[in-house]
């Protein structure tokens, strides 16, 4: 039985390229989304609940409010390189894509 690689060569290696170029976006937007929530989550301890705020005056509302500000200001810090976070994820499964290749 023939496989794709003996009878199409040209057409496997640009599936294998299309393959690579895919898993590297998905490295890349992958490690970029687990620095949003890891700042996402860092923003949300840092900032201390406010009941008693006399300029917005607490309640649920600005408590929903809070983590939605939370969130935005977490994913434009990750659009904007953050602390390197991502950049360290999206590296590190570049690294294993690449050892799962050579095995």
């Amino acid at each position: 039985m023939m496989n794709l690689q003996q009878t199409h060569p040209a057409l496997y290696q640009s599936l294998q390229e299309r393959s690579s170029a895919n898993f590297a976006q998905r490295a890349h937007e992958t490690g970029k989304d687990f620095e949003s929530f890891f700042l996402y989550q860092s923003l949300d301890l840092m900032m201390p609940d406010q009941s008693d705020d006399p300029v917005m005056g607490g309640g649920h509302a600005e408590a929903m409010f809070r983590g939605i500000l939370n969130e935005k200001i977490a994913d434009t810090l990750a659009d904007k390189g953050g602390v390197g976070l991502g950049t360290t994820i999206e590296k590190q499964l570049l690294k294993y894509k690449q050892a799962q290749a050579l095995k």
